[in-house]
């Protein structure tokens, strides 16, 4: 880890006589903060002689450490486990909390799975029992002693189903048997809901239950737009969306309001200090008066109530034996705050992460909570499981490259096993030839293989564009919900516009017609409801004589009425290229100006545009381009899978590919340099290589990676700086001279650290 005062090119005289931001290298925050982390002793068992790891054990866990590592080693035996140093010092370790600091690939959910066993099989063989099930009989339901915390609600059922299944095997060679059934496998929000039904009296509350959907808009929207009114002018308000967003990062991370509109969370929506404050204090002021309650307001009055109320405090921390976080890294300081009052004096809490994988920065998750976690929990060990058993050497190499730049982590080692891992790098002109080699990489790869690939890139716009691409060439994919092709905002309105064209008397489409006439929007809803008060719902019945409308509105109306009536017969790219020109003249060129006030404006609406003219310019009948819409949206079970980076982690591929490595996306120091504080900045580059980390790591075998030949990540030359240069694949040439540019201030680890910071 790095001090920053220790390098000797900066002297205390050059500090002081320098700007504020390069005065910044100084910041006392910043560096205890660093300190902090360099101070935090990582034990961990691979830095052990194998003959000394059992002495160490005895020396410092006793009688019950020793007989944890006893265990320890035969059930992995029995479960066909390689029985690693790291491991096995993790499960002997018997203090009353332990962080287990686990790096990506190192088996950290089946360590946690054989940590239960040890522990349930010590409590039957003593005869304790502490950590069997409560049985209440008149109703027959168990109460577990051991809670299992889960991130995400996803993986509550398949924990469970782990769990059952290595008892089982495990059962088959020891008596008495443990059960397999007694752990309450539970999200942190469901967690809390579920306690505060129990004792919703006290709260004064009916029952407990989420704020719904539509009350929470209400409640937004009737804060906003008088405060809007306010603090801007008349332009469009900000969404409910953004300021909920904002609400739930707030409280999930506990700051304070300077530290929050210091946030790059903040910072990004662009919004006045005032306002935002405003916003949320009503909003919490609202939920208070009406005994309402959101997710975070689960946590928080939970929190409160085992504070205050000493009968429920003991009524539920007394009964667990065993608290489990998974995922920790990924728990905010709220959730945290809950752990910390959760401890009891014969209450044990594990909680098991890799703050080198904390990516949700922007949902509250920090390195810095587990680094206060491990301040605040009572007798705390920090152990390391540094094996990465998934990814090959090289690929190690090439995610530590990215990852030893980051100061605010804590300084922990990662192995590797595996031999190899082929890297490749492919520089690209542009998007078509970035296809070309896609398509080229993919079309003779095997089922099999095209199920173990996985295409990633940082930002949804690759995922439109690949994914189209994939389906024009008749090559399978897997993507998520919401980055389906064919599905983006300006799609959807020429769609809309086409399928009123094509169904002629369907009111719900012709609605949208305006879109593509020179008619304001509220005059052609008028005149569809005034002709359909006369039965006059078909495109060919409507009568506009009592109207006032432009002189170019008939040529135009008569222009769509004539491609509405050939579209059963017609092929879409006879007419597409008049129904963009109109929409493009009466709408899009308005709505997505930079005059325009809508909210909804991305900056890539051009981009959407083409691609969907594209789709449409085609020699295919529009009832046969709906159903390849439809099969193109239809969630396939085989192909190669489409991600974002951030989608990845927890998932492994035998072949990673990544695109758009270029500097303008990932990382972008520069704009991140642009517009936050410098702390900020600082947080938001190490939260980018961390996300780099979290990529490379999911590659099992090889690692190809491609970059606009003009941009390339400076990611790139930290990699190729570090990998064995035998492992690596060019593919054509990787064009040193377009790297230098990015790369000559990274030569030496000072340069990286000055750029990090200024």
């Amino acid at each position: 880890m790095i001090n920053l005062s220790d390098f000797s090119c900066i002297d205390n005289k050059t500090a002081k006589e320098a700007s504020s931001e390069a005065s910044f290298i100084y910041d006392t925050k910043l560096q205890n903060r660093i300190d902090r982390f360099k101070q935090k002793k990582i034990l961990s068992g691979n830095k052990f002689k194998r003959e000394d790891i059992l002495p160490f054990i005895k020396k410092n866990y006793g009688l019950e450490g020793v007989q944890r590592y006893k265990i320890a080693n035969f059930i992995m035996e029995k479960h066909k486990l390689i029985i690693a140093q790291d491991m096995l010092l993790a499960l002997s370790c018997n203090n009353k909390s332990k962080i287990i600091l686990a790096t990506a690939g190192a088996g950290k959910t089946t360590m946690l799975q054989l940590d239960l066993e040890i522990s349930k099989i010590m409590d039957k063989a003593s005869n304790k029992n502490q950590l069997a099930a409560e049985i209440i009989p008149e109703v027959n339901i168990k109460l577990p002693r051991i809670l299992y915390f889960n991130y995400n609600r996803h993986n509550t059922a398949p924990i469970l189903e782990k769990h059952k299944e290595m008892v089982n095997h495990l059962n088959k060679y020891i008596t008495p048997k443990i059960p397999n059934d007694d752990i309450e496998s539970v999200t942190v929000h469901a967690f809390c809901k579920r306690w505060l039904t129990v004792y919703k009296e006290l709260l004064g509350l009916e029952k407990i239950e989420v704020l719904s959907d539509e009350d929470r808009v209400k409640i937004w929207n009737s804060i906003i737009l008088p405060r809007w009114k306010k603090f801007y002018d008349d332009i469009e308000p900000v969404s409910h969306d953004i300021m909920n967003d904002l609400y739930i990062y707030k409280e999930n991370s506990m700051l304070d309001w300077d530290s929050f509109f210091d946030s790059s969370k903040f910072i990004d929506y662009g919004l006045k200090q005032d306002f935002v404050k405003a916003c949320i204090e009503k909003y919490i002021a609202i939920k208070k008066a009406m005994k309402l309650m959101d997710f975070i307001d689960f946590i928080k009055e939970f929190i409160v109530l085992i504070k205050t109320n000493i009968e429920v405090r003991n009524n539920v921390c007394g009964r667990y034996k065993i608290i489990i976080a998974d995922e920790a890294q990924d728990f905010t300081a709220l959730m945290n705050e809950l752990l910390l009052n959760l401890q009891n004096e014969n209450t044990k809490i594990i909680a098991v992460g890799d703050t080198d994988q904390t990516i949700y920065a922007f949902q509250g998750a920090s390195p810095d909570t587990i680094l206060s976690l491990s301040d605040n929990l009572e007798d705390c060990e920090i152990l390391g499981l540094d094996t990465n058993y998934r990814c090959p050497k090289n690929i190690i190499s090439a995610a530590k490259s990215i990852l030893q730049n980051n100061v605010l982590r804590f300084d922990k080692d990662i192995v590797g096993v595996k031999e190899g891992g082929n890297i490749s790098f492919k520089p690209y002109n542009d998007d078509n030839e970035k296809i070309i080699f896609l398509k080229e990489k993919l079309k003779d790869m095997r089922d099999k293989d095209l199920q173990n690939t996985v295409i990633s890139y940082r930002n949804n716009d690759s995922a439109i564009l690949i994914a189209e691409e994939l389906f024009y060439s008749n090559i399978p994919f897997i993507i998520s919900e919401d980055q389906k092709p064919f599905s983006n905002d300006i799609f959807k309105k020429i769609l809309n516009l086409l399928q009123g064209l094509y169904l002629k008397d369907n009111t719900s489409y012709l609605k949208y017609l305006w879109q593509i006439l020179p008619i304001q929007k509220t005059l052609w809803l008028t005149i569809l409801e005034d002709n359909a008060k006369k039965r006059r719902r078909h495109i060919e019945d409507i009568v506009f004589d009592t109207y006032s409308l432009p002189q170019s509105f008939t040529n135009v109306f008569n222009t769509i009425l004539e491609i509405s009536s050939k579209m059963e017969t017609t092929p879409t790219c006879n007419y597409i290229d008049t129904v963009i020109q109109y929409f493009k003249l009466y709408y899009f060129n308005f709505v997505y100006s930079n005059k325009s006030n809508f909210s909804r404006i991305t900056g890539n609406e051009d981009f959407y545009l083409q691609r969907t003219f594209k789709f449409f310019n085609r020699d295919i009948l529009f009832k046969n381009a709906l159903a390849d819409i439809a099969n193109a949206r239809k969630k396939n079970v085989n192909g190669v899978t489409l991600s974002t980076i951030h989608a990845l982690k927890g998932l492994e591929f035998d072949n990673v590919i990544v695109v758009d490595m270029n500097e303008s996306i990932f990382p972008n120091y520069t704009k991140i340099e642009q517009l936050y504080p410098a702390n900020t900045a600082l947080e938001e580059k190490e939260s980018e290589n961390r996300l780099c980390y979290v990529l490379l790591t999911r590659a099992k075998e090889t690692l190809t990676i491609l970059y606009q030949q003009s941009d390339p990540s400076v990611f790139i030359q930290m990699i190729k700086g570090k990998v064995k240069l035998q492992d690596i694949e060019h593919n054509n040439t990787l064009h040193i001279s377009a790297l230098s540019s990015s790369g000559d201030n990274l030569q030496s680890k000072m340069d990286f650290i000055n750029r990090m910071l200024s």
